[in-house]
């Protein structure tokens, strides 16, 4: 029987697809908890006990360490192509990300006066020597301060893994076992189904292509364009969202809308982007990216309510300690459907679906009550699917198999109090420099329905047309024979 420790079964699942080569029981050798944090004790405990993984919880909770395919044993470098580090949690939120050994001849460093350190030379996670205890807390001597030179860490700091902390609430290291008959932990949870959660009817970029492209507004209203707003807080991906629709219909890596991370977002004007085919031809299709918010600061129901009226003509300027009003340059006093947006999308990081059932939640529900209130339909794109369900990358058509979108799916529904089919798994591209088709069906098959529910959207404001008619009709006759 393996011996327990803090690693989550969910976390064990992830490390063991990263790793690899089967199912593992994870023994739990050492702990500053039970152990304290010397070297003398980690080397006691730890020494010739073959593959084995470091995991450490600090205290701003966050999950972090880093996997060998050797025992800590010998002295010096040695050298493990398998070697990786990785992330698993940040502050407090599911962050999913390794990072390979790039040097294997600098995997690990094996010295009996250290403890845990990956990186031989320059040492990218040097985790203790003799961590000292304060209170339930440790504090570790070591640093990532050269976390990169023989690990690739993939555009990151040293800061987006420990929130620059040195103080951990414990520090773990499990041995590796390969699993004989049942593990300790008798079910492994299943991250993928035999059955789709959700059936889509195909799964072809250019099938896709051509039904959005031919999808029309509703002729009557005099409208051209489906006008469809991205809408969401600071860095959740609207911008990349656009950019990624963009790069499906014109056939390469498009970048038009401005992307980046910024504590208040990038996003300072009411540009539209329309939907562009390689050839040259345009879907009837308009988007427009808002400026991120916070709960407390950017765009306030106010501003959505006049983005939401078409009260804004396009390439309005945002700032953020000016809000919107009648006064506001080129404000639309008497907007017509043409004006006005027919969908809105909100836009969510996946990684913090977690987190929206205890905070941050009360702006999107009541930017969700403002559609509602309006009569205009909305969906959520829940971004960055690739951070929850790493193995998605190798084939973006199973996505809809996948258990661990599903439960994010189910989540955001519940905590934004959306349906949960107007919520649709997305992956923007970030690195990449050529489109993946299987990768924009994803997008595609938002933006399809996004459309659709436009059109349902146009056909209840000619019907409410229609009964307004119907009823002053009723009026005036009723008048003329009073």
């Amino acid at each position: 029987m393996a011996s327990k420790g803090r690693l989550s079964d969910g976390q064990k699942s992830q490390l063991e697809q990263w790793i690899g080569h089967g199912h593992k029981d994870f023994v739990l050798l050492f702990s500053f908890s039970k152990d304290g944090g010397t070297a003398s004790a980690f080397h006691n405990k730890c020494d010739n006990k073959g593959p084995n993984v470091t995991v450490i919880y600090n205290d701003q909770k966050s999950v972090y360490g880093g996997y060998t395919s050797l025992s800590w044993s010998g002295t010096d470098g040695a050298f493990d192509s398998k070697a990786f580090l990785f992330q698993l949690q940040f502050s407090g939120i599911k962050k999913a990300n390794t990072f390979p050994v790039i040097k294997p001849q600098n995997a690990i460093l094996c010295s009996s006066t250290c403890g845990v350190v990956f990186g031989s030379s320059r040492h990218d996670l040097w985790a203790f020597n003799n961590a000292v205890k304060k209170g339930s807390e440790f504090k570790l001597d070591g640093y990532m301060t050269h976390f990169g030179t023989n690990y690739d860490n993939r555009g990151l700091t040293p800061e987006s893994i420990n929130n620059g902390s040195c103080t951990v609430e414990d520090l773990e290291v499990y041995q590796l076992q390969d699993c004989i008959g049942n593990c300790a932990r008798h079910v492994i949870p299943r991250t993928i189904e035999e059955k789709p959660w959700r059936r889509t009817n195909q799964w072809d970029q250019k099938k896709l292509l051509e039904d959005i492209s031919c999808l029309k507004p509703v002729s009557r209203l005099g409208v051209t364009d489906f006008r469809v707003v991205l809408i969401g807080q600071v860095a959740g991906g609207k911008s990349s969202c656009i950019n990624t629709l963009l790069s499906a219909f014109a056939g390469r890596i498009s970048q038009r809308a401005s992307t980046g991370c910024g504590r208040t977002g990038i996003t300072t004007s009411f540009t539209p982007y329309p939907l562009k085919s390689s050839s040259g031809s345009s879907a009837n299709i308009r988007l427009y990216d808002t400026p991120g918010f916070t709960e407390t600061t950017g765009l306030d129901l106010i501003d959505l309510n006049y983005i939401l009226e078409g009260h804004i003509s396009d390439y309005y300027m945002f700032h953020s300690s000016v809000h919107i009003t009648w006064k506001s340059e080129k404000f639309v006093l008497k907007p017509t459907m043409s004006h006005r947006i027919h969908c809105g999308a909100i836009v969510i990081d996946v990684s913090t679906v977690d987190a929206l059932a205890k905070e941050n939640t009360e702006k999107l529900k009541a930017l969700k009550a403002l559609f509602d209130a309006k009569g205009i339909p909305c969906v959520v794109l829940l971004a960055k699917i690739d951070k929850v369900a790493p193995e998605l990358e190798e084939n973006w058509s199973s996505t809809f198999k996948n258990l661990k979108v599903k439960e994010c799916v189910d989540k955001a529904a519940t905590a934004i109090g959306i349906s949960r089919n107007n919520v649709h798994p997305v992956k923007n591209y970030e690195i990449e420099v050529v489109v993946d088709e299987e990768l924009n069906v994803l997008s595609l098959l938002a933006l399809r329905q996004i459309i659709h529910l436009s059109m349902d959207h146009m056909e209840n404001v000619i019907l409410r047309e229609d009964g307004n008619d119907a009823s002053d009709s009723t009026e005036a006759v009723g008048s003329d024979t009073a």
